[in-house]
């Protein structure tokens, strides 16, 4: 599997509403790019109409999901604490 392959699996196993928590909580806390929160929306917006995601948005979107965790994301539950 080439890594353009898994990042479109990655990003359409996180789902449509994953994508838009992610972009509302960056966008809320001012945490990392405007372009970083644009493509998380662009991914969840995607997702949401059925939408195969390309290759040139999932790799990016990969790393933007890998980065958020790496600032408190968890994955999708922000609330989470770290020694869960």
């Amino acid at each position: 599997m080439t890594i353009e392959e898994e990042a479109i699996e990655f990003c359409k196993k996180k789902a449509s509403d994953a994508w838009w928590k992610l972009a509302i909580w960056l966008k809320e806390g001012d945490r990392l790019t405007r372009v970083v929160r644009s493509q998380c929306g662009i991914m969840g917006r995607a997702l949401g109409q059925n939408r195969e995601p390309s290759a040139n948005l999932s790799v990016p979107c990969m790393k933007n999901w890998e980065d958020a965790n790496s600032i408190g994301w968890n994955n999708g539950d922000p609330e989470k604490d770290d020694d869960d």
